[in-house]
């Protein structure tokens, strides 16, 4: 257990979820890196002994609750309760049992709307995209143009709140690319209206440059550049059916299906290139800005009138 601590903004907890996250997350941080580097600190077993014991998260009918005995029960603009779900994925749709809760505990939260401010949607955004629920993502980020951010996209509370544009941006990133887990998730959380999209050596973990185009609502092609040699997890929803893999050796790849969605396992090689094409298109694999469509006239944001 953790002593007495505070959830910013809202109220004091043993157990405190903001505190609880962030010692979890810690900890299997430093177990997976002293594994990875093959460093044999001293104090793994230590990590590993208090991680297997620490108390779960506290539930109840609303979903996550502050810490022990400490329910949300009035607006709050932060996410504070939540960081096991965003930005720590302690907790995701890898997990299937936890789908409904997850769910439940943002529905919860954005509810209580009377204090939520610009930044709320942005981690209200970034929660559905770990869902795949890209359509309630984009509305959350819409609810933040058009309620809290000016024509450029800044935003100001009691003063300029300069984080919080950045964080919209990199919510709406986490609808094209997201990285954790061991594992790259390649337009995760398209909403119906993006028909196309591309991006360009978008930077993942584990030293990967991803380039990756979205023609009439499907995956076109995803090319992958390692910096350095290692394995590449990739998730996309192009059919294992229409999947053209160049690059990366005969034997060096393997696939398999979850949620509906094609993983690959690839092995690469530093500098290597990869192609994963979908074989309804043609195999020219170029990389053009999307032509702009209902806000061709709006060139720094919404339009004020």
């Amino acid at each position: 257990h953790l002593p007495v601590s505070h959830s910013p903004e809202y109220a004091d907890a043993e157990d405190a979820h903001y505190s609880l996250a962030a010692l979890k997350w810690g900890l299997q941080t430093l177990i997976t890196t002293n594994k990875t580097l093959q460093l044999n600190d001293v104090d793994n077993k230590k990590w590993l002994d208090v991680n297997d014991h620490l108390v779960p998260f506290y539930v109840n009918e609303t979903g996550y609750m502050i810490g022990k005995d400490v329910t949300l029960k009035s607006s709050h603009r932060h996410f504070s309760h939540l960081m096991q779900i965003y930005l720590y994925h302690l907790v995701s749709l890898e997990q299937p049992e936890n789908t409904e809760l997850i769910k439940k505990s943002i529905k919860h939260w954005m509810g209580l709307n009377k204090a939520l401010a610009g930044y709320s949607y942005m981690g209200a955004s970034s929660m559905s995209s770990l869902l795949r629920e890209g359509n309630i993502s984009y509305d959350y980020l819409n609810k933040f143009l058009e309620g809290h951010g000016t024509a450029g996209g800044l935003y100001a509370e009691a003063g300029p709140c300069f984080e919080t544009p950045p964080a919209i941006a990199n919510s709406m990133l986490e609808m094209l690319l997201q990285s954790w887990g061991g594992k790259i998730n390649v337009f995760p959380s398209v909403p119906d209206e993006w028909k196309n999209i591309t991006f360009d050596n978008l930077r993942a973990e584990g030293t990967f440059l991803i380039t990756a185009c979205h023609k009439k609502g499907n995956t076109e092609f995803i090319k992958i550049k390692r910096l350095q040699g290692g394995v590449a997890v990739i998730e996309t929803d192009i059919p294992q059916k229409q999947v053209q893999i160049s690059g990366g050796g005969k034997n060096n790849k393997s696939l398999s299906t979850l949620n509906n969605k094609l993983i690959i396992r690839l092995a690469t090689t530093k500098g290597e290139e990869i192609i994963i094409q979908n074989s309804l298109y043609k195999q020219y694999r170029v990389i053009e800005q999307v032509a702009i469509t209902k806000y061709s006239s709006n060139y720094w944001g919404l339009k004020i009138k």
